[in-house]
């Protein structure tokens, strides 16, 4: 690889989006070095092309050099997210990220400006409000009430805009795709009938592939940062879809009955209020991604999207994993 490769720093290397990233990264030519906490970590950071740096988000001191002269660093970084996900475990979660966020700003700050990075913040489109016209785009406001995962980034942003740092702020869809919870527990969860819809029939669920979230992170990490800086901009496909229709998609693919309805106090018994929340943000979006000029998504619905991922994951018709292609 060419010494004057663009570098990339991220935070979160290890998991479900992070190695999309750097997998993404180490693709198109840049140099990626990934901080992160345990060997398994390493391990996923390592097979995805990263140089791995075994480090705390608390003690910038360890890493901070690393971080000089990178092009941009990725905040990918989230502490332990627990099974059932209540209002006392999220505010917990928001401290710790908290705490998190302002490790990096403080240490991104203690650098050269000429050599600090842009950072680019990761949350989901639960932080932004409707804009005018009814719609999440990249000109809504922050929400000014608790709702899903903005009770964590909400804090976050706030905390980089004191910092006056350059920065840029990618909000998310529901990301799905083959790895972590989705090929873990929920398509399992679809094959063996113990997945439940929930919510209003009506509720439209807003969505992107991994694939395309890295993809879209990557071309925030080469643009220009004159056109980007401090801009909120929304990585979704566009598509909003009934969770029922999601679901049945999914069991049709796989060969099973369509899964069932559970009350939405259920669900939220379950799982938790906030995470409940935030698969039912229902609110449609104005995606980002004329910014890029020539940039078009691999999957521009789950229509493409789920088919794909099925099929990495190995599953059949019949919902048992092996070989056989997907229809």
């Amino acid at each position: 690889m060419a010494t004057n490769a663009k570098r990339l720093f991220i935070l979160g290397g290890g998991g479900f989006v992070g190695q999309q990233v750097i997998r993404e990264a180490i693709s198109t030519g840049w140099l990626v070095q990934a901080l992160v906490r345990s060997q398994e970590s390493a391990r996923i950071a390592a097979d995805a092309g990263a140089t791995t740096l075994s480090g705390d988000v608390d003690s910038p001191r360890q890493w901070i050099n690393h971080l000089s002269g990178a092009t941009a660093v990725v905040d990918l970084i989230q502490p332990q997210i627990p099974k059932r996900l209540g209002l006392r475990q999220i505010r917990a979660i928001s401290a710790t990220r908290q705490r998190y966020t302002r490790a990096l700003t403080g240490a991104l700050m203690a650098l050269p400006v000429a050599e600090r990075p842009l950072l680019i913040s990761v949350s989901g489109v639960d932080d932004l409000a409707a804009d005018k016209d009814g719609y999440i785009s990249d000109r809504s406001a922050l929400r000014t009430t608790e709702w899903g995962w903005n009770r964590i980034g909400i804090p976050v942003r706030k905390i980089i805009e004191e910092s006056r740092l350059e920065a840029v702020y990618a909000y998310l869809g529901i990301v799905y795709g083959p790895g972590k919870g989705f090929a873990n527990s929920i398509i399992p969860g679809v094959v063996s009938g113990k997945w439940k819809n929930f919510g209003p029939r009506s509720s439209q669920m807003v969505l992107i592939h991994v694939e395309d979230v890295a993809r879209l992170l990557m071309k925030v990490a080469d643009a220009e940062r004159s056109q980007i800086l401090n801009k909120s901009l929304v990585f979704t496909d566009g598509c909003g879809i009934e969770m029922d229709i999601f679901f049945a998609f999914a069991a049709s693919l796989l060969g099973v009955s369509a899964p069932g309805r559970v009350p939405r106090w259920l669900a939220t018994a379950f799982a938790g209020g906030p995470l409940v929340e935030a698969m039912l943000s229902d609110i449609p979006t104005k995606p980002s991604i004329e910014r890029f000029p020539a940039f078009s998504l691999k999957f521009p619905s789950y229509r493409e999207g789920l088919p794909a991922t099925l099929d990495s994951l190995g599953y059949r018709r019949a919902g048992t994993k092996g070989s056989q292609p997907l229809p």
